[in-house]
């Protein structure tokens, strides 16, 4: 029986796994295939997050397989729980549960800008473990007036406690309205003075987040030590208490089933178009703006809606907020009466203190508010967007070869250009060969052909790729090499053989001569991605966080892994681990042949985020990434939803131009996000 009847696994560990990492994630990829387990893994220096689905008799073999391991083996707590299957397609696909990934981390849950967290320092100051039946003795007999007040602190996300939470009459419900987990260290440091001196009780979905939120809070002081985390979350008190307790709605969970109804009859959730009680995610609706879920009711559904229509609470506020504080801010500052004031603004309105996670705008605003893309005038806040160059660039000369383009958009957005972390040796060159024509290609996507030969206005130095030796053909050797000593060239991937043979380490490069240029090396250039991973993890978390992300060739490859992985991570309680990118710029691009890359995609799907693509309809002999042709750029895009992607090819070869009509384009795909 137990061979057919499905059913869900939960489980996570906090263990040193730093010189272990990848062994415990190939040990564990093994162990699921082999059962034929589906799901997701995390498998980060700090332990271990599983979240898995199959057969009833697999997952108790995982457990004792599990059980078994000489470093994971004792002190788990593993839910083990029925499923009648997925509540659709989709929410399988988003949850990660149509496949099996096994991915490493440098976190289990990553808890904003601070160090990743040490196993052995954690098990010493997260707060104390209470079960479910004390916790709902604490709750019970609270009392409003007491010497020490209690407060019930839900970590969730938005999207969570908006179905279900923790309910005593007389006990404050503190909600951080959290878009990401990684957000909760900067509520915690700006809501210090309402949760000092006062009993904490904490819970989450099973109890994960708790053990890092409980420990950085108790580090404040003496004044946060009276703090306690519900033991196994919510899933494991609605098992002690089949009637619902002290909990009221239905508990979000982040694998198939979605949501799990617990004794209580209550619906907590409102539709966010017509506010009537609805508590389903069903269908998997999403802001227009920020991509959070947001609750759709049937009949809202069977009426139709245009999906410029779905604003997240967050994002409406901050819409409406005017000169008023949004709803948001009101509940903060009504928690906060005690703090301190503090000088960063809150995103929701320019004269607000920031004190929630909210951030962005919607791209359709209420009819009865000013329409900011109408206007002349810049925005106060500009949009942040990563730049990821090509190979054999860097961010100096990506800056330079577009300085036209950064110079245009500058009034609403600030390209922030990052190196590559992997330098590559200077190449002299020869006589370049005449590239083939660019093949022509077709796709389902939404076309706008721009008939216009007007090339980038730099001169033949700044051109794309490695021009600069086919248009200065008697440049001074010695100067080109003191350029490459200040400016190296990099990679965010490389050709396995060289990085075996240590050529894309730091430090200095020799010089290769090559007789032309390979068109095709971009196909080989597989390696690395392991260290471009991680780095840009370190971007993303410490220099973030960024509205969008803009790659050129390689760097559109690599953008668009970025984006597959953000929506693997949709399912996620912590997210991708940095705060969601809303939008994509791709340039030139081609679908990264990186294995990692190409399992990425496989499992992300159609990859749901606006995005905006922009390459030529003539390969480039003289690029530096070869010839990527109009075809390789279209299957780019396909890996986009054809909803919210735009496809603008130009005459030209592989640049990136900056004629009125292309830029006019650029423009108008990033008024939608100020």
């Amino acid at each position: 029986m137990e061979a057919s009847t499905q059913g869900i696994l939960l489980y996570y560990k906090y263990v040193d796994l730093t010189d272990q990492q990848t062994a415990v994630q190939q040990w564990m990829q093994s162990l699921c295939e082999d059962l034929g387990l589906r799901g997701r893994i995390r498998v980060a220096r700090d332990g271990i997050n599983t979240t898995v689905g199959g057969s009833m008799a697999a997952l108790r073999a995982h457990i004792d397989a599990v059980h078994q391991h000489h470093l994971l083996g004792t002190g788990i707590d593993f839910k083990l729980a029925s499923s009648s299957g997925p509540s659709s397609t989709q929410a399988a696909r988003e949850t990660g549960f149509q496949s099996l990934t096994v991915s490493m981390c440098q976190e289990v849950v990553a808890l904003g800008d601070g160090p990743v967290s040490d196993p052995q320092e954690l098990e010493k100051t997260t707060a104390p473990h209470v079960s479910p039946q004390l916790f709902h003795d604490l709750l019970d007999q609270s009392k409003e007036g007491s010497s020490k007040e209690t407060v019930l602190l839900d970590v969730r996300n938005l999207y969570e406690t908006r179905i279900g939470h923790f309910h005593k009459e007389g006990v404050r419900l503190l909600d951080p309205q959290l878009r990401s987990f990684n957000e909760l260290r900067t509520w915690l440091d700006r809501q210090a003075a309402a949760l000092a001196n006062r009993r904490v009780l904490m819970y989450c979905t099973g109890g994960v987040r708790c053990e890092r939120a409980s420990a950085y809070l108790r580090s404040k002081g003496p004044a946060f030590q009276d703090v306690v985390q519900l033991s196994g979350g919510i899933q494991r008190y609605m098992e002690a208490f089949p009637d619902g307790g002290f909990f009221a709605g239905k508990n979000f969970v982040f694998d198939e089933r979605v949501t799990v109804a617990g004794g209580s009859e209550r619906v907590v959730g409102r539709c966010c178009l017509c506010s009537c009680a609805h508590d389903t995610y069903e269908p998997r609706c999403r802001c227009s703006h920020c991509r959070m879920l947001v609750l759709v009711c049937p009949g809202c559904t069977s009426h139709g809606y245009h999906r410029g229509e779905l604003l997240c609470e967050l994002c409406l506020r901050r819409a409406q907020a005017g000169d008023e504080p949004c709803t948001a801010c009101s509940s903060c500052q009504e928690q906060d009466v005690e703090a301190p004031e503090q000088s960063q603004q809150c995103r929701c309105s320019p004269n607000k203190e920031q004190t929630h996670g909210a951030s962005g705008v919607p791209t359709e605003l209420p009819p009865s508010l000013p329409d900011r893309r109408e206007s002349h005038e810049p925005p106060g806040e500009r949009l942040r967007i990563l730049c990821l160059h090509g190979f054999r660039q860097n961010a100096h000369t990506f800056m330079g070869r577009n300085a036209g383009l950064i110079r245009r958009l500058s009034r609403i957005a600030q390209l922030v250009c990052v190196d590559a972390p992997h330098n590559l040796p200077h190449l002299v060159k020869g006589r370049l060969q005449q590239a083939s024509p660019s093949e022509s290609g077709g796709a389902h996507v939404t076309e706008l052909s721009l008939q216009d030969s007007t090339p980038l206005e730099l001169q033949p130095d700044e051109l794309p790729g490695e021009t600069a030796a086919a248009g200065k053909s008697e440049q001074d050797e010695s100067s080109a090499h003191q350029q490459q000593q200040r400016f190296p060239r990099r990679g965010w991937l490389v050709e396995p053989e060289q990085l075996a043979a240590g050529r894309a380490q730091a430090g200095g490069q020799p010089c290769c001569f090559v007789p032309a240029m390979d068109e095709g090396q971009y196909l080989r250039q597989t390696a690395g991605w392991q260290e471009t991973w991680q780095y840009l993890q370190q971007i993303l978390r410490n220099d973030g966080p960024f509205d969008g992300v803009m790659g050129y060739s390689q760097g559109a490859s690599v953008a668009t892994a970025l984006c597959a992985h953000q929506q693997l991570c949709q399912g996620d309680p912590v997210g991708p681990g940095w705060q969601p990118l809303r939008f994509a710029i791709l340039c030139s691009g081609y679908v990264s042949p990186a294995p990692e890359h190409q399992q990425l995609h496989a499992a992300a799907g159609s990859i749901s985020l606006p995005s905006l693509h922009v390459f030529g309809t003539k390969t480039d002999a003289a690029s530096s990434c070869g010839g990527v042709s109009a075809a390789e750029s279209r299957a780019l895009a396909d890996c986009f939803d054809p909803c919210q992607r735009l496809v603008v090819e130009h005459s030209g070869g592989h640049y990136i131009p900056i004629s009125k009509p292309v830029l006019t384009l650029f423009t108008q795909f990033l008024r939608q996000f100020i």
